[in-house]
């Protein structure tokens, strides 16, 4: 088991308004813009992005930010990404996040992620019972 969830279990990533970066300045150099999609191709680099620090037991079950050349990956220096665990009968089994340029607003996006995990986990653990 990995964080309540069978170890074959495959990650799995659903990506939305992802259209919605590149309007950002930081994106509109089209060698950074080229890095980004490359990156959104590669399902198992989202997943270890959006994951971040989370691998320490204690940090999965927070918030988490990871700004810039924190997230230790080559050419994704502009990019910071908020997540927080979501729980499914008050198991961790998934994190939601937002992936966006250095510059974000930490703390409101901190909030919304938090209350959208939280939100995710009441619906999800309401089907599953």
């Amino acid at each position: 088991m990995v964080n309540g969830l069978p170890a074959y279990w495959p990650a799995r990533v659903f990506l939305d308004g992802t259209t919605q970066l590149f309007e950002q300045p930081e994106f509109r150099d089209i060698s950074r813009a080229r890095e980004v999609f490359g990156l959104l191709e590669e399902r198992d680099r989202v997943v270890e992005l959006l994951r971040g620090r989370a691998d320490e037991p204690d940090d999965f079950d927070r918030a988490s930010v990871v700004i810039g050349s924190e997230s230790h990956t080559h050419g994704l220096e502009e990019i910071s990404v908020v997540t927080a665990p979501y729980r499914v009968a008050g198991k961790s089994v998934g994190r939601i996040g937002i992936l966006g340029p250095r510059r974000m607003p930490y703390s409101r996006l901190t909030a919304v992620v938090d209350y959208t995990a939280d939100m995710l986990g009441r619906f999800l653990t309401r089907l599953a019972g």
